[in-house]
């Protein structure tokens, strides 16, 4: 579902693990709800944007822009038409990689082991 956030100037479209399929979002309705001025993020998986229909609303100007951390393949391919783009802004699936988030990472990591060692294993997986 799309949802208003901060005064309107922020459209963030959720999508659960359910929800997710092999079959990319409709770019074309997603461009048709944004202003000429708005710029869509994805960080989440590549292959849920149709890539063409992005390329298409980029090179004719129906958003500023895209920033995008995930592609369809990944990493880019040397020849890929978004490396030619000045409207795009590309990282390398590094995007959550901030401070914060690495001492998280860290600091999680250390309670794991630390519980492990104490007898006590915390954020099991697949526990039998």
């Amino acid at each position: 579902s799309m949802s208003k956030v901060g005064q309107g100037k922020t459209q963030s479209c959720k999508v659960s693990g359910e929800s997710i399929s092999n079959e990319a979002m409709d770019v074309n309705f997603l461009v048709s709800l944004m202003k000429r001025t708005a710029f869509l993020v994805n960080t989440l998986l590549g292959p849920i944007i149709d890539k063409s229909a992005l390329l298409h609303a980029l090179q004719t100007g129906q958003i500023a822009g895209a920033a995008l951390d995930v592609y369809d393949v990944e990493p880019l391919p040397a020849n890929d038409p978004l490396l030619k783009l000045d409207n795009v802004l590309l990282t390398p699936h590094l995007g959550y990689s901030t401070v914060n988030t690495i001492q998280g990472f860290m600091r999680l990591s250390l309670e794991n082991v630390r519980a492990w060692l104490a007898g006590s294993p915390q954020n099991l997986l697949n526990v039998q």
